[in-house]
């Protein structure tokens, strides 16, 4: 099967509404709208259906003339975009255009070949808005009066990328595969967007010394060995009363992306070893039923007796998921980044992994017979028939007359990993 690909790129100076614009497009909340300028840092992709045709849409960053030297981490994405795109939306505030800066970003773009729509945004009224005369000069493909956050005019702006995406339809030499989700995540600082450039060996993540640099949800693909997973770069999840509003929202993106993936890469700073926000993270994870590795990253910063004592310690808190595979690295210099991609690869081939049914029936019924539950308030369950109704993660259903206690529950899933191989993946069991 082969994919449809076409980028259009979002573009305008802080505060135009392009993050609202995108989440009007999508339907849904994709990109952090925040009434505090720049907040969109590293570019957002999503890839939206408009009318029934797929496209990849980029929110990029606000354009800066001149950028302080920790906003120009993410500037210089812009321009790389801009090139890949064949079409650009082009968003003004019409309640505060800022023609100075405007002019200069029109005359960026023009030095690229693609189609430019002009956005104006923020119109409450359309039928009583006249275009400032100011906008006259500049000659665009198309004009469009809109309000992202009312959605006014965005029913005609869809229609118009539709019949553009159709007339200009275009498609991948590649063959797509599966996506998996793999989301990282950790707390502020501990070298999660220098381990997402690491694995996708560009540097796609702006990375800073400044905490809460990543704000929104930054996505792209990578392939191992012939195995395409989507991967995902999240907000630092910090203590509640570090957070101010916009962190808050981060941090509830972040943790909404740990239901919809597959595997999380909980990255700790193995230098602050173990903190109690980890072992959070961890267990949200595995509440869920998503598979996590623990990567131990800064790795190469510590003493023999500081790697002990952490080892020692995430030993101790991870001994009730002992399968929890935990990886050690150093993202600046590459060091176990290739251990990285085995093991994520190891836990993909489990989770794909499917048990007979007969043999797993067989295996349960020996457990109850030779290890039987203790009776659930006097009463003791019989076992009814057991089997595997799906995979990623592995799922396996088990029909009872009666309860059994937690314990026996746990003794269940830990046997059944270790007698069918299931290794370091998460599994869901229902009763």
């Amino acid at each position: 099967m082969y994919r449809f690909t076409m980028d259009i790129s979002i573009l305008g100076l802080p505060n135009s509404g392009k993050s609202t614009l995108i989440n009007a497009l999508a339907g849904k909340k994709i990109s952090i709208t925040h009434e505090e300028p720049n907040t969109t840092r590293d570019f957002v992709s999503v890839d939206i259906n408009i009318d029934g045709t797929n496209a990849k849409f980029i929110d990029l960053p606000g354009y800066i003339d001149s950028p302080t030297d920790y906003l120009s981490i993410f500037q210089k994405n812009i321009e790389p975009k801009l090139k890949e795109a064949s079409l650009i939306l082009l968003v003004v505030d019409s309640k505060n255009p800022n023609y100075l800066d405007f002019d200069k970003l029109v005359k960026k773009i023009r030095k690229y070949d693609n189609k430019i729509w002009l956005l104006v945004n923020k119109v409450d009224d359309s039928e009583s808005y006249t275009i400032d005369e100011d906008l006259y000069k500049y000659q665009f493909d198309k004009e469009f009066l809109i309000s992202s956050i009312h959605k006014t005019g965005i029913p005609l702006l869809s229609e118009n990328i539709s019949n553009y995406l159709n007339e200009n339809k275009s498609y991948s030499d590649s063959k797509s595969n599966e996506m998996n989700n793999l989301s990282i995540i950790g707390r502020p600082n501990v070298g999660k967007s220098s381990l997402f450039n690491a694995l996708l060996k560009y540097e796609r993540s702006g990375v800073s010394e400044v905490p809460g640099t990543t704000i929104d949800i930054v996505n792209d693909e990578i392939t191992i060995e012939g195995t395409t997973f989507q991967i995902s770069d999240t907000a630092g999840v910090p203590r509640k009363k570090q957070k101010s509003n916009l962190e808050r929202i981060a941090s509830r993106k972040t943790l909404n992306q740990i239901m919809i993936s597959s595997v999380t890469l909980l990255v700790l700073d193995a230098s602050d070893g173990v903190r109690v926000e980890d072992l959070k993270l961890i267990s949200e994870s595995i509440n869920n039923y998503v598979t996590p590795i623990v990567v131990l990253n800064k790795w190469d910063l510590l003493e023999s007796e500081k790697k002990e004592e952490v080892e020692k310690n995430i030993k101790h808190e991870l001994h009730s998921n002992t399968w929890v595979k935990i990886i050690r690295t150093s993202s600046l210099n590459g060091r176990g980044i290739d251990l990285l991609r085995r093991s994520i690869l190891e836990v993909n081939e489990a989770m794909h992994k499917r048990v007979n049914t007969s043999e797993l029936n067989k295996f349960i019924r020996y457990l109850w017979t030779s290890t039987p539950p203790h009776p659930y308030r006097g009463k003791r369950a019989k076992i009814k028939y057991v089997n595997q109704y799906s995979t990623y993660p592995p799922s396996i259903s088990f029909s009872l007359s009666g309860r059994i206690p937690e314990n026996y529950k746990r003794f269940l899933s830990n046997r059944i990993r270790e007698e069918f191989s299931f290794g370091p993946t998460s599994i869901r069991i229902k009763f």
